[in-house]
């Protein structure tokens, strides 16, 4: 089962591999909430634009796995512009990373956590105060060889 997720997966991220070389500002992985509350997707994402860049592309892929249904779907890649602000969220500056064009189940504006992960935002602009909220961020992914080819 775990082996078609990572197929699947796989193949999802081969298609971000096309977009042309620049450099990678950061890449990220987790898991986040899927379309139900049985279901998880896997996420990955890259940032590409320079250290100092206000702006990019992006490049997220996902894959959802329902255990009820022993069913993955693995969702086409989306990839878009993306732009960083400044931002006081919660009482904090922190840094924002919004996706444009993202697909209506995705989430589209992450926080940069001190810690490097990327947190999502909720529809209100601010930050999941949940335990669950604090599980599905994205950690970053170390220099090397990734899950995929992003």
């Amino acid at each position: 089962m775990h082996r078609t997720i990572a197929i699947g997966i796989l193949l999802v991220l081969a298609g971000c591999s096309s977009q042309p070389e620049a450099p990678v500002l950061g890449a990220w992985q987790g898991t986040q909430p899927g379309s139900n509350v049985l279901s998880e997707k896997n996420v990955d994402l890259v940032l590409r634009g320079l250290p100092d860049a206000q702006g990019g592309q992006y490049c997220l892929a996902t894959g959802e796995h329902d255990p009820s249904d022993r069913v993955n779907q693995g969702q086409p890649r989306t990839g878009g512009a993306w732009a960083r602000s400044q931002r006081v969220i919660d009482g904090r500056s922190v840094t924002v990373f919004h996706l444009n064009d993202t697909l209506p189940d995705d989430i589209s504006s992450y926080a940069l956590m001190p810690d490097g992960t990327l947190r999502g935002l909720n529809p209100n602009g601010t930050l999941g105060t949940t335990q669950e909220a604090s599980l599905y961020a994205l950690s970053p992914v170390p220099a090397g060889p990734r899950r995929g080819r992003v």
